[in-house]
């Protein structure tokens, strides 16, 4: 059995500061104990009808 988890992410402009915890982040912490993430983009891709 495969456990993905997914999440909705977003290109922030480079000027917005982002703020960086410190410690292993979430993707760490869920690799180690053998899981899969997956980040979708919601502007990476197209609709099927080609507009």
């Amino acid at each position: 059995m495969c456990l993905v988890i997914m999440e909705f992410g977003w290109n922030w402009p480079s000027h917005i500061p982002r703020t960086v915890p410190e410690g292993k982040s979430w993707q760490e912490q869920l690799l180690e104990k053998g899981w899969g993430y997956a980040i979708l983009i919601p502007t990476s891709y197209q609709a099927d009808n080609g507009a």
